[in-house]
């Protein structure tokens, strides 16, 4: 009988067209909402191209998608109207009634018309029946962000090289998780490339690393309608008392440790146009800001250095940003690590300290 009543009340449900409300994330939408729940613009708008392009319905990252865009509107986050118009484009690719209302509300707000173009666009996809309304503020992006960060530390972190390296340019996303799972730290950054009638074009790419193991660098291709790799980099091995004495040399002859502020800038920018650097480079631009940050030839350098720590996302940079916010004479150098600090997500990375990457060096 038990079993019967059951199969009744399945039944009634697929009647109403009552969707999964409590879908878990997989390591793919839980990274879309990482990104979103950023004070960073670019990484907001990034993740909500992804989740329009990708179609994807989860309840639980479009309502992320949805108090973020309720957020930007009443002032608590700082978005443009571009972004806030994706926000509500990644809503409406749920297809799902529950949020009809809310983009209701936007519509019927004072908002630019570029925005209600978007979300009455957007309402219009909403086909799928719900049981339930989303109800803007009752979802804590804080709680969200805390558990994102604990699912960053209960992740598995017994990768090994031979993981790592399976991984190869023309992958999609959804292959390197399966291979790899829940990365590190993800950020996104920007490479040039030439095209036709068009001249040098600069774009967003979505990068995920994997402590001491490498960085995953996505382009997106409409085409295939997904993130594809695009470059796979290699994280140095950390100089330990077991390593060569060409891994200190190469340490100490670095380009990031010249003694010409401009070409030290130059690489900085170089590779930031690359798409970002590997740990060895961001371990060693941390070091040029403990050591030179009251250095004045150095200012304009360093202002570069925390742009590109800035640009990992990763929490392991947080202290010396602090410390040269705190610490530094010169006000420009101190404006950037104050900026740069904003875009350093949660996490219980271990800190970077000044001397890390020489002690072993220094042993030898």
């Amino acid at each position: 009988m038990k079993m019967i009543n059951a199969l009744k009340i399945l039944v009634l449900l697929c009647l109403l067209g009552m969707s999964t409300q409590s879908q878990a994330l997989n390591t793919e939408e839980t990274i879309y909402a990482d990104l979103m729940t950023r004070n960073n613009a670019i990484h907001v708008k990034v993740a909500a191209q992804s989740i329009f392009n990708k179609n994807m319905g989860n309840v639980e990252l479009t309502d992320i998608a949805a108090e973020v865009l309720n957020q930007s509107l009443n002032g608590s986050i700082n978005l443009d109207v571009d972004i806030q118009s994706w926000l509500a484009k990644a809503v409406g690719a749920s297809g799902n009634l529950r949020y009809n209302d809310f983009l209701t509300s936007v519509i019927d707000s004072d908002v630019p018309g570029k925005l209600v173009k978007f979300t009455k666009q957007a309402r219009d996809n909403l086909v799928k029946k719900s049981t339930d309304t989303f109800i803007p503020g009752k979802l804590k992006l804080a709680e969200v962000v805390d558990k994102i960060a604990k699912d960053k530390l209960n992740a598995k972190s017994s990768l090994t090289r031979e993981q790592f390296n399976m991984v190869y340019p023309g992958d999609t996303v959804n292959k390197a998780l399966d291979t790899l799972g829940m990365p590190d730290n993800i950020s996104v950054v920007f490479a040039n490339k030439r095209q036709a009638w068009l001249g040098t074009v600069r774009y967003s790419m979505l990068s995920i690393s994997y402590q001491k193991l490498g960085t995953l660098n996505f382009e997106y291709f409409g085409d295939q309608g997904n993130w594809i790799v695009d470059n796979v980099k290699q994280a140095y091995r950390e100089v330990t008392s077991s390593s060569s004495a060409a891994d200190a040399a190469s340490v100490r002859n670095h380009q990031m440790m010249g003694n010409n502020p401009n070409a030290v800038r130059g690489y900085i920018k170089r590779i930031m146009n690359q798409g970002g650097g590997t740990q060895l480079d961001m371990d060693l631009a941390a070091e040029r800001l403990y050591s030179d940050l009251n250095t004045r030839s150095y200012v304009d350098t360093l202002s570069w250095a925390c742009k590109l720590l800035a640009m990992s996302g990763n929490s392991r940079y947080r202290t010396v940003l602090e410390y040269t916010m705190e610490n530094s004479e010169f006000r420009k150098l101190r404006n950037y690590a104050h900026k740069s600090v904003k875009q350093i997500t949660g996490g219980n990375d271990k800190q970077y300290t000044k001397g890390d990457v020489f002690k072993a060096a220094t042993a030898k």
